[in-house]
């Protein structure tokens, strides 16, 4: 199943930065869409702390340098969870700043593969993003409930943030 990302790339649906730019706000904005569509079979979640060089900047490329980063912990743990495989890992992963006080950082929660166990999972989890360019450290916790997890999620989550749903890297098995 493609991504949602990949569906708006391919039907093409904005035509300049500009609608592009809109479009990816309304899906980043969209809570309902991102969290109650949702499901995942033995969630886990991840939040991946960046060094002090991102997490803290202000500039306008951190939310692009974020997103890279996160695509390559997502690439690494694919690599090492499926190796050769086309199989997708579930995952919805947001960007939050902290309000300031803890700096960027992001959230992923992921579908452990039935092939792995929770353990086993989260030590892939751990070591993949300490492979990352900007990853220092992971907090690696199983959910056990994922409705109030989704709710501390959108706690950011506003029109004038550069916070909210990494659309990207978040692919669904929507219901």
């Amino acid at each position: 199943m493609k991504s949602l990302w990949e569906t708006r790339k391919s039907k093409k649906i904005c035509h300049d930065s500009w609608e592009t730019l809109r479009v990816r706000q309304d899906e980043r904005m969209d809570k309902n869409h991102w969290y109650n569509n949702w499901w995942f079979h033995r969630p886990i979640c991840i939040t991946g702390v960046f060094d002090d060089y991102l997490r803290y900047e202000t500039g306008e490329s951190v939310t692009d340098r974020i997103i890279k980063n996160n695509t390559h912990f997502l690439n690494e743990l694919h690599r090492r969870v499926y190796k050769k495989s086309k199989k997708r890992i579930i995952q919805l992963c947001v960007v939050e700043n902290g309000f300031g006080k803890g700096g960027f950082h992001t959230h992923t929660i992921l579908e452990t593969p039935e092939h792995l166990s929770t353990s086993q999972y989260s030590h892939l989890l751990h070591h993949s993003w300490m492979k990352t360019r900007y990853g220092v450290s992971s907090d690696v916790i199983p959910l056990y409930d994922e409705i109030g997890f989704k709710g501390y999620l959108t706690k950011e989550i506003s029109p004038d943030s550069k916070t909210g749903v990494d659309v990207k890297n978040s692919h669904c098995n929507q219901v």
